[in-house]
């Protein structure tokens, strides 16, 4: 092999450490990016079934949907069977005390009027009862991006008319 070939393998060498240099960082922040994406996407759907089960446990009857603490209870043990969250914590960082469910009853008319539960509607008829169930909780990142905040709020509501 002459000495010019030699010198060429040897440029192509250096060349491609460069080039993998540059590149790495870019892969290596779309990887976890992708990661980011995809906790925030568990959490999310986590967050909404977890509220739908407790507004659907507490839209089983109108005496149900005064259970605030059956409401809490059914939403807590949803949150819990999920993958995104235990009760001692993981490596997400994520428990149950890093959520704030808010459960709500409310009655409306059939105009749409809000009422008090206990109160009657033009005619003499029942107000439609209704429960509402919030989780708010914040998902960190494990990286800091750059323009993008470090923590990202995350709510879902889920409202049901009891039966």
């Amino acid at each position: 092999m002459s000495q010019l070939s030699k010198r060429g393998f040897a440029a192509e060498r250096g060349s491609v450490l460069a080039e993998f240099a540059i590149v790495l960082p870019i892969v290596l922040l779309m990887i976890v990016g992708a990661v980011d994406f995809g906790r925030l996407w568990v959490l999310a759907s986590a967050s909404a079934n977890a509220a739908h089960a407790g507004a659907q446990y507490g839209a089983q009857s109108a005496p149900l949907s005064a259970d605030m603490n059956g409401i809490l209870a059914a939403a807590t043990s949803d949150l819990l069977s999920s993958a995104m969250v235990q009760s001692g914590g993981d490596e997400s960082g994520m428990t149950i005390a890093d959520f704030t469910i808010t459960p709500e009853r409310y009655c409306e008319c059939s105009g749409g009027a809000d009422i008090d539960c206990t109160d009657t509607c033009g005619g003499g008829t029942k107000p439609s009862v209704f429960v509402r169930v919030q989780i708010d909780s914040t998902l960190e990142t494990i990286f800091d991006y750059p323009g993008l905040p470090s923590d990202i709020p995350v709510s879902r509501v889920a409202v049901m008319r009891a039966r």
